[in-house]
């Protein structure tokens, strides 16, 4: 059976979606373009399996998806979402909406029509942490949406695109910020166990920033200099110095996050991850950036993964406020964590969907993307 997809990307890497897709995916086909971040795409893949694709290639410039339920004439989505609701989930669960699209039908009074008929329903709106998320993408008169929790749209913001303020908790010194905020919550990342961190590259001190607001006691690296508004705090010890002379210090601390935002060619930045490795406490994380340059090759990027070295890539992806570049996320391996993976039964398709990638993968039936 094929399922209907809305995928969402960072203007202009749409292309590079379905490239993606294409090469991982050979039950997927192309449908139809949106507009410049949005397309109709369809997989035999269920939602569980799609997302497990995506997180484990990984499919980097899909940003945020939703499975259609249904794809509605106005006068009839009211009847069909009180239907769907009603087989999937319990009225107990909080939900909250999420609209886009043709701004002459995406309108505040459709939202608040929806909204107004669930409250009715006997279901409690939810801001922050809903249990139900209606996606919804109005296309020239249709209304194609989807029902499901907001892990399963690899994004709880609308479409993908989160909308960060500032608050008591963070004065914000540079945009560079919402990357790694976006980063911890995209992926999941539980700060509450990290003691210890290390910023490469840290002038002006957006990523620290973000570390010490969560109390991780951090060791800043640049030639350059720190914001004022955080250079005297107590959870920071300072190194105006290259990464490369901090190597050779003797420092017996072991980091239980390394994050690095510099400014260089990948091999170069993965190369001092790599030099970094004894400095990271076990399981450690690592975040950092990947800058892409003008008319990059695809290869580029795998070029990168593959020089990691004593690291399993846990996620990577372009978020929302990635430019060009991409978010990439890491664990430090350890030996038995290696065993227990190498270990893993691989994972099995139904006999019919396996028939089917087999003949695709032998050049039969294979249906060319039109993009």
């Amino acid at each position: 059976m094929k399922n209907k997809v809305i995928i969402t990307c960072n203007r202009n890497s749409l292309h590079l979606a379905v490239y993606e897709l294409e090469k991982y995916d050979l039950t997927f086909s192309f449908v139809e373009k949106f507009n410049d971040e949005v397309a109709l795409i369809t997989t035999e893949l269920s939602n569980s399996e799609f997302l497990d694709l995506i997180r484990k290639k990984p499919i980097i410039f899909i940003k945020h998806l939703f499975f259609i339920d249904c794809i509605s004439v106005p006068k009839n989505l009211i009847t069909d979402l009180n239907n769907t609701l009603k087989k999937m989930f319990d009225v107990e669960e909080s939900f909250n909406v999420q609209i886009r699209g043709d701004k002459s039908d995406a309108t505040p009074d459709l939202l608040n029509t929806i909204i107004n008929n669930l409250l009715e329903s006997g279901y409690t709106q939810s801001q922050e942490n809903p249990q139900i998320i209606v996606s919804i993408f109005v296309y020239k008169g249709m209304i194609y949406w989807g029902v499901g929790a907001g892990n399963q749209n690899l994004s709880c913001w609308n479409g993908g695109s989160p909308h960060y303020s500032y608050s008591n908790k963070y004065d914000f010194i540079s945009r560079a910020e919402f990357k790694l905020i976006e980063a911890i919550d995209c992926f999941g990342i539980n700060l509450d166990e990290i003691k210890t961190g290390a910023d490469l590259g840290a002038s002006p001190g957006g990523w620290t920033k973000v570390l010490i607001s969560n109390g991780i006691r951090c060791d800043c690296i640049d030639p350059s200099y720190l914001n004022e508004s955080i250079s005297k705090s107590e959870l920071i010890n300072y190194y105006h110095m290259k990464v490369e002379d901090f190597l050779k210090l003797e420092n017996d601390t072991h980091y239980d996050i390394v994050v690095n935002d510099m400014k260089m060619d990948v091999k170069k930045s993965v190369n001092i991850i790599n030099d970094f490795y004894g400095k990271i406490a076990d399981n450690g994380i690592v975040i950092m950036t990947f800058k892409l340059p003008h008319d990059f090759d695809y290869k580029y990027i795998l070029e990168g993964f593959r020089l990691f070295n004593g690291y399993s890539v846990i996620g990577a992806r372009q978020l929302s406020f990635n430019r060009s570049e991409i978010t990439v996320v890491l664990r430090k391996d350890l030996p038995q964590f290696i065993r227990k993976n190498n270990n893993k039964k691989k994972k099995t398709y139904s006999k019919k969907l396996q028939r089917k990638i087999n003949r695709k993968k032998e050049g039969k039936n294979f249906e060319k993307t039109n993009f």
